[in-house]
């Protein structure tokens, strides 16, 4: 870790700081309520994504009881990096170890993963011990592509190609994994294909789906005028790291 510093936020005690992974320093933020409750680990989607989108959801999250876990991705936000060398195996390492550092071993783990991140989920939920995922919009890539950095060329051919992401390892991944899945779906989203959506919720018919009328991708800016829609997807993430909850 390489420094943090913490300030106080209502009842959640929030600590703001960088931690050396992966050969950049990635910066996080983590809340801690007043109640023993779960962690909650936010993993914001590609582009111009960061941490900062899902500060709302974070802070009404710990509010319910629960604490959180959000950073920015190397090449995104605050922290250090470019967008073009970044990966979908590098985006693996980091939040594996990020988890790894910032959440308590033992305690109720629920990922949340945004967009490109729902793969990235996927692609760690064997690794680090979650006992819950909700996958909000979530994209899913051909396991071909991993290794290649964003601003390759190859990497933007290969997931343009026509049902590139069938074979994506995510779908397996989700119908392998012994906990909960949410789906969380726009039901305006104007970029991931609705073939795709259709599979990932076929994968896992036991799912909570939550559905969002009118909302587009981007689902965390659209929840921030949406008091109602918001709360009905707090309450679930809340109870989904409370050990005394019945779980979704």
């Amino acid at each position: 870790m390489s420094g943090s510093g913490e300030q106080p936020s209502g009842e959640a005690r929030v600590e703001a700081g960088m931690l050396r992974v992966d050969g950049e320093l990635i910066a996080y933020e983590r809340r801690i309520g007043d109640r023993a409750g779960g962690f909650v680990v936010f993993l914001h989607g590609a582009g111009t994504g960061s941490m900062e989108r899902t500060t709302q959801l974070a802070t009404e999250v710990v509010a319910a009881g629960a604490n959180t876990v959000a950073f920015d991705f190397s090449g995104h936000g605050r922290s250090t990096g470019t967008l073009a060398e970044l990966s979908l195996r590098r985006r693996e390492v980091q939040a594996a170890a990020v988890i790894g550092a910032l959440c308590d071993p033992g305690a109720p783990l629920v990922l949340v993963g945004f967009s490109m991140s729902g793969q990235t989920v996927c692609d760690i939920i064997g690794s680090v011990g979650a006992d819950a995922v909700f996958l909000c919009c979530p994209a899913a890539y051909r396991p071909d592509v991993a290794e290649l950095p964003f601003g390759n060329p190859e990497f933007t051919r290969m997931i343009r190609e026509e049902g590139a992401w069938s074979a994506s390892t995510a779908f397996g991944a989700v119908a392998a994994f012994p906990g909960e899945v949410a789906f969380v779906i726009p039901d305006q989203d104007e970029v991931i294909p609705p073939a795709l959506t259709r599979t990932y919720l076929d994968s896992r018919p036991d799912s909570l789906l939550l559905t969002l009328p009118g909302c587009p991708h981007r689902i965390a800016g659209w929840l921030r005028n949406k008091p109602e829609q918001r709360q009905r997807l707090v309450a679930a993430m809340s109870r989904a790291a409370d050990p005394g909850q019945p779980v979704l």
